[in-house]
């Protein structure tokens, strides 16, 4: 056992998912709805962190805070999936981007290094 996120023990952290690559290696994201983040993490597969917490999704349409991803701060219902290796990984989620109350899927592909996202 292991947390996946650490920045956000205070908040109700939900829809935690993973994938795994085939020598182990977890790739995490999850939601945080306080302030209605998308965060995502990579660990060994002993439970080692091998990158701090990034954030997926990021408010204004502007890549702020080192978010990967355009998005508004309503994003929700992430998941993950990753190659074989483990060199990349795609996420989706859902957000309200253009305001109009009806919320569209969206997904990022990034590439993971040793110790970045």
């Amino acid at each position: 056992d292991f947390t996946l996120s650490t920045s956000d023990v205070a908040q109700k952290v939900t829809d935690p998912h993973v994938c795994m690559n085939a020598s182990g290696e977890a790739k995490t994201v999850w939601y945080n709805p306080t302030p209605k983040d998308i965060k995502m993490r990579v660990f060994e597969k002993d439970g080692v962190s091998k990158t701090a917490e990034q954030r997926v999704n990021s408010p204004g349409n502007e890549k702020a805070n080192n978010a990967i991803a355009y998005a508004t701060a309503k994003s929700h219902q992430p998941d993950i999936a990753c190659t074989p290796n483990g060199d990349y990984a795609m996420i989706t989620f859902a957000d309200d981007n253009d305001g109009n109350s009806a919320f569209e899927i969206f997904a990022v592909g990034t590439k993971i290094t040793k110790t970045s996202i």
